[in-house]
């Protein structure tokens, strides 16, 4: 017969070791490939509509389902916050200040807008006839710089930082 030590080392020791291990191993989470986590992410925009041109710098923050964009022309002049839901959809009118009747709006949803800072690109907003670029190219690294464009508007990011917090 066995003894006790004995079953202790040789079967339930290392089974304590196996279900230990494996209980306290994680699934790291990284930026590059989850948007669905807290971060914020800066830099400045261009944007061409029609004749009208704008540029300036955002700076965008996630914080659970809440979206923060904040847009400036220049560090002096006043900011404009907008504050949306990842569920909502943003409209470009908002950002330009300007309303024209005779376009059909453009419109994101704001999960496939932040889908772009992460290099990931959206059939929703292809489907509209919008072309998206990224550089760099490659999928392994984030994109500094973000082209969305039609035959009405051209929209540029550049973005100087991208970090989770």
């Amino acid at each position: 017969m066995m003894s006790l030590r004995t079953i202790l080392v040789k079967y339930l020791l290392p089974l304590h070791f196996l279900i230990l291990s494996y209980s306290c191993s994680t699934i790291p989470l990284d930026i590059r490939t989850n948007p669905s986590i807290n971060f914020n992410i800066e830099g400045k925009f261009k944007l061409t509509y029609l004749e009208f041109k704008e540029s300036g710098y955002f700076v965008l923050k996630k914080k659970t389902n809440s979206i923060a964009l904040t847009l400036g022309k220049n560090y002096l002049l006043p900011e404009k916050t907008f504050l949306f839901d990842t569920r909502e959809s943003i409209l470009l009118s908002e950002f330009i200040g300007k309303d024209e009747n005779n376009l059909k709006p453009i419109s994101f949803r704001v999960y496939e807008f932040l889908n772009l800072f992460f290099g990931i690109k959206s059939e929703e907003i292809m489907r509209e006839g919008i072309e998206i670029a990224f550089e760099p190219e490659n999928k392994e690294e984030l994109p500094s710089k973000i082209m969305l464009s039609n035959d009405k508007f051209k929209l540029i990011f550049l973005i100087s930082k991208n970090e989770p917090y």
